[in-house]
């Protein structure tokens, strides 16, 4: 049934501040005596503009059955469009969504560099770590540790790429429900199995870290917000390896090679037990010995997921 608003003049309260404007509208409904189907007509005009003040819309809507007079009283709460309400000149896209993109770098602390490892086509192989005391302190570890003071590594402090994506989307509360949530537990915690957001991420790039849902009764919304982490995979990842012989000394070498490593896939090496086998000869030094790495392993530690599953637009 179609209902008429009456409004209050007389209740209408506002603000003004270099910040903004902020009103309170009271309506009496004609029409209809059934609260939530008010609220359904009405919460169509969330995000509109407000019909006097710039840069301010109308945030939410409030419902409640007047007893006294039989009647449905509404209350129209304009303010900040940052605030929530939405579409429109609220911030939020055609799909009710807002889109946060941080791409920044974060710290790590390392001691240990290794950069003698060789590959086969000649060219080197860096890595780095973070290592314990005592294992940086035998000889050929201490020097490749990164700022040994007083016998003590100190280390250093290094940046890598990391990337994070938020986003607010709003739903009719009705569509998060329990099955809307048991959508959400099961891609917890899990990567992108397939390009994601028009290619703009490529399988496992994306790891989905968990969401959070508001549900606003008074308006009917249900305001949920994902968090993300992402990276870029790695081409190539190329280590020599030795292998060991039958009595024990390291033999022959070969190239293992990693191909698409995913930024939330692990890599590490095993050394193999025995003496080290001879690098390299320098007439000055004499000759260096070293242990190379026997096997390298690679893990993914997440499980996989459709993240269209997520029910996401994204941005243009």
């Amino acid at each position: 049934m179609a209902i008429e608003l009456e409004e209050q003049f007389e209740s209408r309260t506002g603000t003004a501040s270099a910040s903004g404007s902020t009103e309170k509208r009271v309506y009496y409904i004609k029409g209809e005596s059934d609260p939530s189907e008010v609220l359904n007509q009405l919460r169509v005009d969330i995000g509109s503009a407000h019909p006097v003040y710039t840069n301010t819309i109308l945030n939410s809507i409030t419902v409640k059955p007047l007893d006294a007079v039989d009647l449905i009283e509404a209350t129209y709460d304009y303010g900040d469009p940052t605030q929530g309400g939405g579409g429109g000149s609220s911030g939020r896209d055609e799909n009710n969504e807002i889109w946060k993109f941080e791409m920044t770098s974060q710290s790590q602390t390392i001691n240990y560099v290794e950069s003698d490892t060789p590959t086969l086509t000649g060219s080197y192989q860096t890595m780095v770590s973070s290592l314990p005391s005592e294992q940086l302190l035998q000889p050929k570890a201490n020097t490749l540790a990164i700022g040994v003071t007083s016998g003590e590594p100190v280390g250093v402090d290094v940046y890598r790429p990391y990337g994070a994506i938020t986003v607010n989307k709003l739903y009719d509360i009705g569509e998060a429900d329990q099955a809307f949530r048991t959508k959400l537990y099961k891609a917890q915690n899990t990567l992108n199995a397939a390009a994601w957001l028009n290619g703009e991420f490529g399988e496992k790039e994306v790891l989905f870290l968990g969401s959070s849902i508001n549900y606003d009764y008074a308006s009917q919304i249900a305001s949920v917000d994902y968090s993300f982490l992402f990276g870029k995979k790695r081409d190539k990842i190329k280590i020599l390896l030795r292998k060991p012989t039958a009595s024990g000394v390291n033999g022959l070498t070969t190239e293992g090679t990693f191909d698409n490593v995913s930024p939330f896939e692990y890599i590490w090496l095993q050394y193999p037990e025995g003496p080290k086998a001879p690098k390299t000869t320098n007439p000055a030094d004499g000759t260096i010995f070293c242990r190379y790495p026997a096997r390298m392993y690679r893990s993914t530690l997440y499980l996989t997921s459709d993240f269209n599953e997520l029910g996401l637009v994204g941005p243009s």
